[in-house]
């Protein structure tokens, strides 16, 4: 395969998004003097799914109140999931931070991770493109000791729009000079990761690590279950 760039996801690729996330989670509800149980976390992980889900391919115009468009969506998840609390935008936005400076603070990296970047990273140039807050996705990479195997990382407050918004892509082919046929995309999400890069003629790999049904139209160009197939491919 005459490929140049690999693009890596983040969360859910090669770090645990639900490990990391759940403690970041757990000082927000702390902050509101509420428990986090079990059954309260899943709650929040299925509203967080279908909230972000509904601005995965929206592009509708909003008051962000003097925030970025970025900060301002992630501040209003918190004031709709805590509805009964009445939670004014301002506080919203507060407890956004709490959250952000915890994540990443506990991160855990899926088994073959490290082995399949020291492979890739002596044949490509690599970079992370993720959705997630740019301070805490550095926080993660540099904690795990990732970090050293990535050219470039851009967030979606970099760019403005989160994946798959095609300003996100522009911005990311922009940025570091990647030639969209020349290059991979591996992530773990179909309809964030593998439909941007097959509406821009990268190459995609999804990362199915727990072996979901692909029920969606979105076909990528090959499926993986474990991190040493990589090596397989490219």
């Amino acid at each position: 395969m005459s490929k140049k760039t690999v693009v890596f996801d983040l969360d859910g690729t090669l770090t645990d998004y639900d490990y990391t996330n759940r403690y970041a989670i757990e000082r927000v509800y702390e902050e509101l003097h509420r428990e986090l149980t079990d059954e309260e976390y899943d709650r929040y992980q299925r509203f967080e799914r279908d909230y972000y889900n509904s601005f995965e391919n929206s592009k509708q115009n909003m008051d962000t109140h003097g925030m970025s468009r970025i900060d301002y969506v992630r501040s209003k998840l918190y004031q709709e999931l805590f509805y009964d609390e009445y939670i004014p935008l301002a506080f919203a936005y507060e407890l956004m931070n709490i959250y952000i400076d915890n994540l990443g603070i506990k991160n855990k990296v899926y088994e073959g991770v490290p082995e399949a970047l020291d492979y890739l990273a002596s044949k490509y140039d690599l970079y992370i493109a993720s959705n997630g807050p740019e301070k805490a996705q550095e926080r993660k990479l540099s904690k795990t000791n990732l970090l050293k195997y990535f050219k470039g990382i851009l967030s979606s407050e970099v760019a403005g729009y989160s994946k798959p918004h095609q300003e996100y892509f522009d911005y990311l082919f922009k940025s570091f000079g990647i030639i969209p046929t020349e290059s991979v995309f591996i992530g773990d999400s179909l309809t964030s990761d593998i439909i941007g890069a097959n509406k821009n003629g990268m190459y995609s790999i999804w990362y199915n690590r727990t072996y979901l049904p692909n029920t969606t139209t979105i076909i990528p160009n090959k499926e993986i279950h474990h991190m040493d197939e990589i090596k397989r491919i490219l």
